[in-house]
């Protein structure tokens, strides 16, 4: 299993949710999902542009990224004001 790192620039924010991650495969996907585990939004990563996710359609709250890189799953918290 290769070692990856997932990193948000600011886990406190209103719009955009700034991410870090380097992509080991052709299909990267991502899912942010509420602290209930209902997944709100998912995506693929290699369409983000300037690894940038809008996230202005979520309410304030406590939400988790989600990762999934060929057999990597990488989890991060971050709060949206």
């Amino acid at each position: 299993m290769t070692n990856a790192t997932l990193d948000i620039i600011s886990e406190i924010t209103n719009n955009e949710l700034t991410i870090s991650y380097e992509c080991k495969t052709n299909h990267v996907l991502y899912s942010i999902a509420d602290f209930g585990g209902n997944v709100i939004k998912r995506g693929d990563c290699h369409s983000v542009e300037n690894n940038k996710l809008s996230i202005s359609d979520l309410n304030k709250g406590i939400y988790m990224l989600c990762i999934i890189d060929g057999d990597v799953l990488l989890k991060r918290r971050f709060e949206k004001n």
